[in-house]
């Protein structure tokens, strides 16, 4: 199924997700659609692996991340560059070694990876990389992540801080379970540690600075919280408290309304929304199976 949806522009719609017919039209996991939801005319990639993260970049450039190695008979190295007035390829001279997971934009232009990988472009780095706004590796970001240190999500806060989620167990010299935080400059911020208890799987930053958290953890900040809580911005525990489905062992897909109100998707049939005290929304009714994953 679909696994990420970008909107870019007014001009259409990016879907990637481990598909391969839309309507009825063999596809290649990466297809364009128009504001009417038709597929774009010569807009559909043929990837060998799944697409996880995509990236507009500017008016005409989307960033590509994920599981795949090859787009049509070319290599692609885990990472893509599409221009996307054609749905053209365009060229990209970095790749990275294993799957990149998440891709997020700084205000300043530059571009964080996080995947799977131990090296982005030739270059050293585990898990967690910054390219600069040219697409070149950013050799000043180095951030230390253990050895298997996986980066599923990262999102950038109003602060300029990162919050990197995923499955790691250290910082540099610093222990941090799951979910950690630095400055711009790649700096840890040493009083931001909620240490879930389990790998984290999405992340959502909101206006205020509140970070929303999911994943398949069962406590966070020292209290239980189940595959989802909400965090204050200094990483304290909110009191955003919401029960998910019986058989829901994951949150990986969070959303945040205008009016306060959280949709939240994952496994076990998990689609649901919630007050901003995270109670059950009563006017949800949506009856759903399988998966929501984002």
């Amino acid at each position: 199924g679909v696994r990420t949806t970008l909107a870019t522009l007014e001009d259409g719609v990016w879907l990637g997700g481990d598909f391969s017919q839309l309507n009825g039209v063999s596809l290649g996991r990466l297809v364009k659609l128009d504001p009417r939801g038709r597929r774009a005319p010569a807009t559909s990639h043929a990837l060998n692996r799944v697409p996880l993260a995509l990236l507009p970049l500017d008016n005409d450039r989307l960033l590509v991340g994920g599981d795949f190695t090859q787009s049509g008979a070319q290599v692609a190295s885990h990472l893509l560059l599409i221009e996307n007035s054609s749905g053209g390829r365009l060229p990209l001279s970095i790749g990275a070694d294993n799957t990149v997971h998440a891709l997020a934009r700084q205000a300043d232009g530059k571009i964080l990876v996080g995947g799977a990988f131990a090296s982005v472009g030739g270059v050293t780095r585990r898990a967690i990389a910054r390219l600069n706004a040219d697409l070149s590796v950013d050799t000043s970001f180095n951030l230390l992540l253990d050895a298997n240190a996986v980066v599923r999500t990262i999102a950038v806060a109003p602060d300029g801080g990162i919050v990197l989620g995923g499955s790691f167990g250290a910082l540099g010299i610093e222990s941090r379970q799951n979910l950690a935080k630095v400055r711009a400059d790649g700096s840890i911020q040493a009083l931001f540690a909620p240490n879930p208890n389990g790998r984290v799987d999405s992340l959502l930053i909101a206006p205020n600075g509140e970070i929303y958290v999911g994943g398949t953890f069962s406590s966070i900040g020292g209290q239980a919280r189940n595959r989802v809580a909400r965090l204050n911005a200094d990483g304290s525990l909110a009191s955003f408290a919401p029960t998910v489905n019986a058989g829901t062992t994951r949150v990986s897909a969070i959303a945040l309304q205008a009016d306060g109100r959280v949709l939240l998707g994952g496994n076990g049939g998990l689609l649901k929304r919630v007050e901003a005290t995270g109670a059950n929304d009563p006017a949800w009714s949506l009856a759903f199976t399988g998966s929501a994953d984002g």
